[in-house]
C-alpha cells in the first residue's frame, strides 16, 4: 500500500508571504497604542455575533483569515499591550516576547522530557536560575515554570503538603487530622482555591488580621499557631504575601520566617505580584526574609514583563518539588538517565510548553539591571499619580502601598463646600458607578476594590509602556467621566440643600 502525501502546510512562498503580513498586522497595532482604547465597549453577544459560524468543513483562505484577525479579533481584544491598562496585575508584554511565541509555536517543544526538549529543559533550569538570582535567591533554588501565580501557589502548597504528610500520595487525607494553613485577610483567592483543591478545606484556613499597613499581624499569628497546638490541631504552613493585589502590601518576612521555624511549619511565600521588586535598590529591605522561604511563587509575566503564561514556582530544597510529585510509569522510562532533568517529575503536567523561551529572550534582550529599572518607574509612576491624587479637590487617597499600587476614590465635596457633603453609602454607590462608567467608556481601564469597607478605584502599574504623560491623561479621562457619573449626585445635594 502507497499513502499520497498530506499535510497542514502551506507552501513555502506563500508560508513566507504570510509570516510578512502577520508581522505587518502585529506592526500596525503596536503603531496605534497611543490612541487605542483598552475595552470596544461590545456586550458579550455583540462579540459572540463577530465570531460565530458553523465550524468550517472545508479549507479557508488565509488572506481572509488575517482579514478577520484584523477587522474582528484585534479591535476586539482588551489592549493589555497599551500604556493605559493598569488595572488587576498585568503587565504589556515585551518585545523580545513575541518573538519567542512565534518561534515557540512554529518548534513545538514539549518540555516535560528532556528528550524531547534538551534545549527547554535546558533553557528551563537556567531561568530559574536567573529568576532566583533576580530577586536575590541563591542559585541552588529549584522550581519549574507553571502558567501563572495560581498554579504556581497550587504546586507549592502540594509541594508542602506532600513533604509534610508524606504518606498523604498512598493513602490520602482520609483520617487524618486536619492540616491547618495560615493566611493573612488580605491572602489572593488562588490560595484558597488550592486549599481546598487540595483537600485542605478552607475551613482549616486560619485567616490573621493585619495591621495598618495591611501587613500580617505577626503577633496574633504566633498566638494563633500556640492555641491550635495547645487545643490538639495540626499547625502546618503559613503563606506570606509579598505584594498584595489590594495593595502592594508586604508581610514582615523576616518575623514570620522565624515563627515557621520556631513552630517547624513550612513557610511559603506568594510573590506572584511584588517579589520581583525585590531586586531593587528601593524595595530591597521590604523583602528581607524571602531566603528563607520554603517555597516561592513568582510570576515573570507580571514584573519582569514577559508575555503571559510564565509563572515560576521555587523550591529552597531541590528534592522536595521530586519528592511530591514523581511518578514514572514504564513508558515513560526509557530514556531516563541521570544527567537528564524531566521537569514532569517536578509537577502536574507532562505536556510542557516551550515557556522558557520567552523568559529567556527578555533576560537577553533587557538584561536584569534595565527590567529593574522599569520595575522603579513603575513605583514611580504611583508615586506621581499618588501627588496628583493629593493635590486635587474631587479625589482622595485611600491608600498608596510600598509597591506600584494606588487606592482612591472620587469624592466632589471638595468642589462643593457649601453643598451637602455625600455619606459614605452614596460615595460607595458613586465610585461603583464611576468603576462601571470607566469600563463603558474604555479609553482606560482601571478596577476597584475595598479597603476598611470603604469602595475604592484601584490603579497597578507593571507596563514598562506606561510613561508620565500617560498618567496625566489617564487622571484627566477619569476626572471627565467622574464629572459625568457625579452630575445626579450634584443635583440631588442642591435639592437637598
Amino acid at each position: 500500500m502507497t499513502l499520497p502525501d498530506l499535510d497542514l502546510d502551506l507552501p513555502a512562498d506563500d508560508f513566507k508571504r504570510s509570516l510578512y503580513r502577520m508581522s505587518d498586522i502585529i506592526h500596525e497595532a503596536s503603531m496605534t497604542m497611543e490612541e487605542r482604547k483598552v475595552l470596544a465597549g461590545l456586550s458579550p453577544r455583540e462579540v459572540s455575533e463577530l465570531i460565530r459560524e458553523p465550524m468550517p468543513t472545508a479549507s479557508g483562505s488565509f488572506d481572509a483569515l488575517f482579514d478577520d484577525l484584523q477587522h474582528k479579533v484585534i479591535p476586539n481584544a482588551t489592549f493589555n499591550a497599551g500604556p493605559y491598562c493598569n488595572s488587576y496585575v498585568l503587565s504589556c508584554g515585551n518585545q523580545a516576547g513575541v518573538f519567542a511565541e512565534m518561534l515557540a509555536a512554529f518548534l513545538n517543544q514539549n518540555c516535560g522530557k528532556w528528550h524531547l526538549s534538551a534545549i527547554g529543559a535546558e533553557m528551563e533550569k537556567l531561568v530559574i536560575e536567573w529568576i532566583s538570582a533576580f530577586v536575590g535567591l541563591p542559585s541552588s533554588h529549584t522550581g519549574l515554570l507553571v502558567s501563572g501565580g495560581s498554579m504556581a501557589n497550587l504546586s507549592c502548597l502540594a509541594v508542602a503538603r506532600n513533604n509534610w504528610l508524606q504518606s498523604v500520595r498512598r493513602d490520602g487525607l482520609f483520617g487524618q487530622v486536619p492540616l491547618l494553613t495560615y493566611v493573612s485577610t488580605e491572602v489572593h483567592h488562588c490560595v484558597i482555591k488550592a486549599c481546598e483543591f487540595l483537600g485542605l478545606g478552607h475551613r482549616n484556613l486560619r485567616r490573621i488580621p493585619v495591621d495598618s499597613e495591611y501587613r500580617m499581624d505577626c503577633a496574633q499569628l504566633a498566638a494563633q499557631i500556640e492555641e491550635d497546638r495547645w487545643n490538639g490541631l495540626a499547625p502546618f504552613c503559613v503563606v506570606a504575601s509579598a505584594g498584595t493585589v489590594n495593595t502592594g502590601a508586604v508581610d514582615d518576612l523576616q518575623a514570620v520566617g522565624r515563627i515557621c521555624r520556631e513552630h517547624d511549619l513550612w513557610f511559603h511565600v506568594d510573590g506572584a505580584y511584588g517579589a520581583a521588586a525585590a531586586g531593587t535598590e528601593r524595595c530591597r529591605e521590604l523583602f528581607r526574609g524571602l531566603e528563607t522561604a520554603d517555597s516561592l511563587a513568582i510570576d515573570p509575566h507580571k514584573w519582569n514583563y514577559v508575555p503571559i503564561e510564565a509563572g515560576c514556582a521555587l523550591f529552597r530544597n531541590p528534592r522536595h518539588s521530586k519528592t511530591a510529585f514523581s511518578h514514572v510509569p514504564d513508558y515513560l522510562a526509557a530514556d531516563q538517565r541521570d544527567d537528564r532533568l524531566d521537569f514532569m517529575e517536578h509537577g502536574m503536567q507532562l505536556s510542557r510548553g516551550f515557556r522558557s523561551l520567552k523568559i529567556w529572550m527578555t533576560f537577553k534582550a533587557y538584561g536584569a539591571d534595565k527590567l529593574k529599572a522599569a520595575i522603579e518607574h513603575d513605583i514611580l509612576k504611583a508615586d506621581y499619580l499618588a501627588s496628583l491624587i493629593d493635590a486635587a479637590d474631587d479625589f482622595e487617597l485611600i491608600e498608596r502601598g510600598p509597591l506600584s499600587v494606588v487606592c482612591f476614590r472620587f469624592n466632589p465635596a471638595g468642589r462643593m463646600p457649601d453643598r451637602q457633603s455625600l455619606d459614605e453609602q452614596e460615595l460607595a454607590e458613586l465610585n461603583h458607578r464611576l468603576i462601571a462608567a470607566i469600563e463603558a467608556d474604555g479609553r482606560t481601564l482601571i478596577t476597584g476594590t475595598k479597603l476598611h469597607g470603604r469602595t475604592a478605584l484601584r490603579v497597578c502599574f507593571t507596563n514598562h509602556r506606561a510613561q508620565q504623560r500617560h498618567v496625566d491623561r489617564m487622571f484627566d479621562v477619569l476626572r471627565e467621566i467622574a464629572d459625568l457619573v457625579a452630575l445626579p449626585s450634584y443635583q440631588q445635594s442642591e435639592a437637598v440643600g
